[in-house]
């Protein structure tokens, strides 16, 4: 049984964090580097099927995104909060927490 103090947990949730936002930055990078050609070869061009999917695609991914990237930054006071309640509330000592 392995136990954490806080300052582990804090860690390892910012590490999440810094993984999670390193994600969203390749995508949306990818989505910069590509729009160049998507003006060029899409916006130009008489509609397709083919067309319809690849916006579909396109930018169905880029709103799914969106909240996906916003949720955990926006989050970190509800966690900091609710990890407060839980450690005085299930009466852990000594800021110690196991780890599943």
């Amino acid at each position: 049984m392995m136990l954490l103090n806080e300052a582990e947990i804090l860690l390892q949730r910012n590490w999440s964090l810094f993984v999670h936002l390193a994600a969203v930055v390749i995508a949306v990078y990818d989505y910069l580097l590509t729009f160049t050609a998507e003006v060029e070869y899409f916006w130009h061009s008489t509609p397709r099927y083919g067309a319809f999917f690849f916006y579909l695609n396109r930018y169905c991914t880029l709103l799914g995104i969106a909240p996906a990237a916003i949720t955990p930054y926006w989050s970190q006071a509800l966690f900091d909060n609710n990890f407060v309640q839980i450690h005085y509330n299930t009466g852990v000592n000594d800021n110690l927490i196991e780890a599943s």
